[in-house]
């Protein structure tokens, strides 16, 4: 009753401050997720994009670090804690995929290490490959009134994310060679939209090879899943060599 009280009113305070990931914010609240790592320190960078690692304790009274992005807020990155040593381990990727009529939730198994060297004051991450992608170790699915989960949720989660691979890739390669920029999701969606949806695509535009009302289906309802996709080399390009300086 307590954390249910507690969700509530924290819900009503994310309402009341007109935050964007609302959804994302509530589900986790209402999942029980918000209520399962406790904070002990955290380290930011408030360079555009702002950029936040948090040092948090698990319910099996481990230490991990959570490394997210403000450009990215559907998106959580777990690593081991380096206590004695810089060099860190990737553990799992936290994807929360919101739609207007629910949301895909999952984690993937992560593969790869990087260094944070740290002080009293500040820490800086080197990480010279972005980690492996392995495979999906837990999802649930929110679509109106139905949910789903277990073994059903990972196999449509797994199909979704195979189309998803092929799209991206299908991205980079139609643009490699007239590179375009996304700081934003708000602008990917912008380009990408209009050529994937184009009524009137040029005879020489090839598509992605995936089913039209699977591509329009995955794109209303996981475009942010898309977009981390796409930018997965980026993002964690993005977290090294700028301070983060400690907060608490």
């Amino acid at each position: 009753m307590g954390k249910t009280f507690a969700a509530l009113i924290i819900i009503l305070s994310v309402l009341l401050s007109g935050c964007a990931t609302l959804v994302q914010k509530a589900g986790e609240l209402l999942e029980g997720n918000a209520f399962n790592e406790k904070t002990i320190s955290i380290y930011r960078n408030d360079n555009h994009p702002k950029k936040e690692m948090r040092i948090i304790k698990t319910v099996n009274d481990e230490n991990e670090m959570v490394i997210s992005c403000s450009q990215f807020p559907s998106l959580k990155i777990y690593a081991d804690y380096p206590e004695n040593n810089k060099t860190f381990q990737f553990k799992r990727a936290y994807i929360l995929s919101t739609h207007v009529h629910g949301w895909n939730e999952f984690s993937i198994e992560l593969a790869g290490e990087g260094i944070f060297n740290k002080n009293d004051a500040w820490g800086i991450f080197n990480i010279e490959q972005p980690p492996l992608r392995l495979s999906l170790i837990e999802g649930k699915i929110r679509y109106k009134d139905s949910r789903i989960v277990s073994n059903q949720a990972l196999n449509n989660l797994n199909d979704r994310r195979e189309r998803i691979i092929v799209l991206a890739d299908w991205m980079k390669d139609r643009i490699k060679n007239d590179p375009v920029e996304f700081s934003s999701q708000k602008e990917f969606e912008k380009y990408w939209k209009n050529i994937l949806f184009n009524r009137n695509p040029p005879e020489t535009d090839r598509l992605p090879e995936i089913n039209p009302d699977s591509l329009l289906r995955d794109w209303e309802e996981a475009v942010s899943w898309i977009y981390i996709e796409y930018m997965w080399d980026n993002i964690f390009k993005s977290f090294n060599q700028n301070p983060f300086y400690k907060m608490r």
